[in-house]
């Protein structure tokens, strides 16, 4: 018998820290994920940003843009914000513009559910929206 398992904002920590962040992207990738309808995604998304930048690996870009795609609208705007007052770039134009037209005008659930575990897991964009 399958169980689902449900975490929730109580269940994975903010990390705020970029230091933290770095050590650990896939769990600050999650706690953004997570927490991505509360402000303190913004200081999440301060954290991983910084974290991603420290990072060589070009392939991260796909944990920020999938993060941006998860957070509520006032929480993006206001971490867009706040990272342009830092003159920080995003690595990827699709990040900017594709991923989070698609994901927003998907209605269908087990998709978006689908398509956040390849996010985390895939290799490249084609893998993390393939059907």
């Amino acid at each position: 018998m399958l169980r689902p398992l449900v975490i929730g904002p109580g269940d994975v920590p903010a990390i705020t820290d970029p230091e933290e962040a770095r050590r650990s992207l896939p769990l600050a990738f999650m706690s953004g994920i997570v927490h991505s309808l509360d402000m303190v995604a913004v200081r999440i998304g301060l954290a991983l940003a910084h974290a991603i930048d420290a990072s060589p690996d070009d392939g991260l870009a796909l944990y920020w843009d999938a993060f941006l795609a998860s957070l509520d609208e006032p929480v993006r705007k206001e971490l867009e914000m706040q990272l342009q007052q830092h003159h920080w770039e995003p690595r990827s134009d699709w990040g900017k513009d594709f991923l989070r037209e698609r994901v927003m005008g998907c209605t269908d659930l087990a998709l978006l559910d689908h398509w956040l575990c390849r996010a985390a897991t895939g290799h490249s964009l084609e893998e993390a929206l393939a059907p």
